[in-house]
């Protein structure tokens, strides 16, 4: 086995203190010298120059000169072993020096191990630093390896992405420069403002400097990775699809989970994204029912999108079709209670809950005013002139008044049904015939009814017109771009 040259750093500084040179000054000849010792390792052995101390001359005060001069620390390591010399004044050690100061040549140095050189100098071992795991990390292990995660992947040296979808926590890739064309608010997540302050300058009379190209302060890397944890999972992968010109995977029929699509329009101010084919596409189909109860999501996705004709007719079903508790709060059809916040428009339930009272208030007013009528007539009012067929008419009002629960007189504001369960109870008013002609009862309850129902004012504000007029300027601009 060859055994490698000496460090010529090794050489250098054997020949140096042989020859009696220093830079503290003249050291006798004999008193350092370099002497071969051998480490092994496995199979192989290396020789190193081992420094011995030694001479009648030498005293602490010589040895501490040594080791100033040469600006040395106290000990001189090979491999496992420290070398101490025995001085003329006794069993006291003398100082060690370091291998590793002595020949500090690191382009020179073979490693042979984990804290082993060419050499045979012991180094300092490299100790790792463990840090506990950064949540917005990517996580190692099988727990980021969701079968999802090729789905969000788009761009394999974009920004980490980490979504949630299905009840799995995903990892992807994102290309942001298109995420930052699409939205302003994704621009501000991917190119904080405060980034462009950290660019770095070069000084342009360096080399360094006159070799970087001159850049525009806002020309910054993006961030690393892009925490959308919060956000549906069905509605984010679509609008990346989108952005990313995957448009073979759109949907083009109804899509289920719209209102979602529509929470992160509005959040991320990106409306112009849907438009075209694929917003009519979405919304075809979708009528507020009172079975599903989501006419309070279907009302959020029309503001959002602009589309105020929806708007109108989803306000209008909801005064029609919203409840009230004691304390005069919204309760759906099924008699859950409305987030007053869900509703978009500051002051929105508010008119929903003021237009429920005056139509109410009117439906009551048809039913009471006719029986006031009777009561109050002069005479009777049957077209035959007929006492008993007018009496018979006010009693079958008064009898079905009062089994809806109309009787006597209550305010609107203690009706906690909906306006068109007034409205259907009234119009299953049987009022009896008492001619062969047929019925003479002066008020058409039906007729009336309907006139009631068809002619409720939309609750939407002044405000939310102006709101969803910018909304559809968007997407007719996105419409104009196709």
């Amino acid at each position: 086995m060859v055994s490698p040259n000496p460090d010529e750093g090794a050489l250098r500084g054997q020949r140096d203190f042989t020859e009696n040179k220093s830079p503290g000054g003249t050291i006798p000849t004999g008193v350092f010298s370099f002497t071969p010792a051998s480490s092994s390792f496995g199979n192989s052995s290396i020789k190193a120059l081992t420094p011995s101390v030694s001479g009648p001359s030498m005293t602490p005060n010589s040895l501490s000169k040594i080791s100033s001069a040469a600006n040395l620390p106290a000990r001189f390591t090979f491999g496992n072993a420290t070398t101490s010399s025995t001085n003329s004044f006794g069993t006291q050690p003398s100082p060690t020096i370091s291998a590793n100061t002595l020949f500090d040549r690191p382009h020179a140095s073979l490693k042979l191990g984990s804290n082993v050189t060419m050499g045979g100098f012991e180094r300092p071992s490299t100790v790792k630093s463990s840090s506990k795991g950064n949540p917005s990390s990517p996580r190692t292990g099988t727990s980021n390896l969701s079968p999802y995660n090729h789905v969000f992947t788009f761009d394999n040296d974009g920004v980490i992405l980490y979504a949630n979808y299905h009840g799995s926590e995903v990892i992807g890739k994102v290309n942001p420069n298109v995420l930052a064309i699409a939205s302003p608010v994704w621009r501000e997540l991917l190119y904080p403002p405060h980034s462009h302050l950290h660019v770095t300058k070069e000084d342009p009379n360096t080399e360094v400097g006159r070799r970087i190209t001159p850049r525009p302060e806002l020309c910054v890397r993006p961030v690393k990775e892009l925490n959308l944890r919060k956000d549906d999972g069905d509605a984010l992968l679509l609008l990346l699809r989108i952005v990313h010109y995957k448009f073979g995977s759109i949907p083009t029929t109804t899509l289920p989970y719209l209102d979602k699509v529509a929470v992160l329009c509005e959040k991320y101010d990106c409306v112009h994204l849907v438009g075209g084919l694929w917003l009519s596409a979405w919304m075809h189909g979708q009528v507020p029912t009172t079975s599903k109860s989501q006419y309070i999501e279907m009302l959020h996705t029309a503001w959002v999108f602009g589309k105020h004709d929806e708007f109108d007719k989803i306000a209008i079903f909801m005064v029609k079709n919203l409840r009230t508790d004691g304390i005069q709060r919204c309760l759906t059809h099924a008699g859950l209670l409305v987030d007053n916040k869900a509703v978009p428009g500051v002051g929105t339930v508010d008119k929903i809950l003021s237009i429920r009272q005056a139509t109410l208030e009117k439906l009551l007013d048809l039913v009471h005013d006719s029986i006031e009528k009777y009561i109050n007539s002069q005479g009777p009012l049957c077209e035959h002139k007929s006492q008993n067929c007018h009496d018979c008419t006010l009693g079958s009002l008064i009898r079905n008044v009062r089994r809806c629960g109309f009787w006597p007189r209550r305010s609107a504001r203690e009706i906690h049904v909906s306006v068109e369960t007034v409205a259907t109870r009234m119009r299953s008013f049987v009022l009896p015939v008492y001619h062969s002609e047929g019925q003479c009862c002066k008020v058409n309850l039906q007729q009336e009814v309907a006139r009631i129902s068809q002619n409720i004012p939309s609750p939407t504000i002044a405000s939310e017109r102006i709101h969803m007029q910018e909304q559809a300027k968007k997407l007719a601009g996105s419409n104009l771009s196709l």
